[in-house]
């Protein structure tokens, strides 16, 4: 595979996109759960893949800002 992206990119993306895969895989068995206490548990763990998330796309972020190259 041809890209222009340095490795420390194409693993923050990676991250990004399972983490991200994983926060909606949690929200979709928490909306189909009918049980209390079990959605009471996958609302946590929504609550928590979505923090991971959001570190995982600042780590990114920053990942993308040292290695962009300069126009």
């Amino acid at each position: 595979m041809a890209t222009d992206e340095a490795p420390a990119q194409l693993i923050a993306g990676a991250a990004a996109a399972s983490s991200a895969e994983t926060a909606d895989a949690i929200d979709r068995a928490a909306d189909k759960n009918e049980d209390p206490e079990v959605a009471a548990i996958l609302d946590d763990a929504a609550l928590n893949a979505d923090k991971t998330v959001s570190r995982v796309s600042w780590l990114r972020r920053i990942v993308d800002r040292l290695f962009s190259r300069p126009d």
